[in-house]
């Protein structure tokens, strides 16, 4: 009798599971960024002080010392000094998104007042590297003005990135069942590069490996099931 409850409780465990996996995509990003404190010459980005979505939390954050990627009145932005950069978030929905199943996967506004240029950024599974989009975002028309811009990840061209040497190498394609990160990065030194609103619409994608070993453990749940049945005959 334990046994069967034990093989019922798993059935729904990995059917609740299924039913995520399946469902279509939902918002797992709505970032507009925490303002800064009243520092004059404003914070360096801290995750944990500035982030406004309460479903997301910091994952990469890369720049350089000498010139911080800031938080100012209710954006991020480059501070006025040239400087390579990189940061990324990731959803707490689930620890990993599918972005296969959308058209409108991501949205973001850009305000650059000197000409800059940055890259959509994104990592999978821990170990399988970061990629950044071939696309790049600059200036639109007039710089003091915010440009939204909206983009459908899995028609993009990829290439590879290094956080650590900020270069972009290689052409290649993320999986885009398994996201991790979601974020920007400058290849190129800029100044006053600005985002903020940064929305995000994925299908929240369970841990694989959690499913596989549940769906690996029903038979042997079975079979224990079975075996006590015909020691109670």
């Amino acid at each position: 009798m334990r046994s069967c409850i034990i093989s019922l409780v798993v059935c729904a465990v990995i059917s609740a599971i299924a039913a995520t996996a399946l469902a279509g995509p939902v918002q797992v990003i709505n970032e507009k960024w925490v303002g800064w404190s009243g520092d004059p010459n404003n914070e360096p980005l801290d995750f944990d002080v500035h982030l406004g979505d309460p479903n997301i939390v910091g994952a990469l954050n890369n720049t350089n010392n000498l010139a911080y990627f800031v938080s100012s009145g209710g954006y991020v932005f480059t501070n006025g000094v040239s400087n390579e950069w990189a940061f990324s978030v990731r959803s707490a929905l689930a620890p990993y998104l599918d972005f296969t199943r959308g058209t409108n996967d991501l949205s973001f506004s850009h305000r650059n007042n000197a000409g800059g240029q940055f890259r959509i950024l994104l990592s999978q599974s821990p170990g399988s590297g970061y990629f950044v989009s071939d696309e790049f975002f600059g200036a639109v028309g007039d710089s003091s003005i915010w440009t939204t811009f909206d983009r459908d990840l899995d028609t993009m061209t990829w290439n590879t990135f290094d956080p650590t040497t900020m270069t972009m190498d290689v052409a290649a394609t993320p999986d885009f069942t398994a996201i991790r990160e979601v974020g920007f990065a400058s290849l190129v030194t800029t100044a006053t590069e600005r985002l903020d609103n940064i929305v995000a619409y994925a299908v929240l994608v369970p841990e694989p490996t959690a499913l596989v070993l549940m769906a690996l453990g029903l038979p042997w749940l079975g079979m224990v099931a079975r075996r006590r049945r015909s020691r109670q005959r």
